[in-house]
């Protein structure tokens, strides 16, 4: 969390290399801040400051004329995200505490590291 206004606002900043959508294997094209995972990271920052202030992704690009971006992430995207999250913490805390076994992507350094 790069800023909270108190009762106004939760702000992080982005530095992008463009605002294009992404594509995800499986999904298609989504937004940047989906791809990116910014709505789960806003989720957090509701969730860990008790508020349901509204979540601002303050970007710019590094494209050669740079671009700007301030975008609000919807209570909506923010809610469902957060129950992603809940939906997941158990398995994430197992796996933390050595007693859960973690999901492979194949195609993370991770994974690629630890292939057998």
């Amino acid at each position: 969390m790069d800023f909270l206004h108190p009762g106004e606002a939760i702000v992080d900043l982005k530095i992008m290399r463009d605002f294009q959508p992404q594509w995800i294997q499986n999904v298609g094209k989504v937004p940047y801040w989906v791809a990116w995972g910014y709505h789960i990271q806003g989720a957090i920052y509701q969730y860990l400051e008790s508020n349901h202030l509204p979540f601002l992704i303050v970007a710019a690009s590094k494209e050669k004329e740079t671009d700007i971006e301030v975008r609000q992430i919807s209570q909506d995207n923010l809610d469902s995200a957060l129950k992603y999250v809940k939906r997941l913490a158990p398995h994430y805390n197992d796996v933390k505490h050595g007693t859960g076994t973690p999901w492979r992507c194949e195609q993370c350094n991770y994974c690629r590291k630890k292939k057998t």
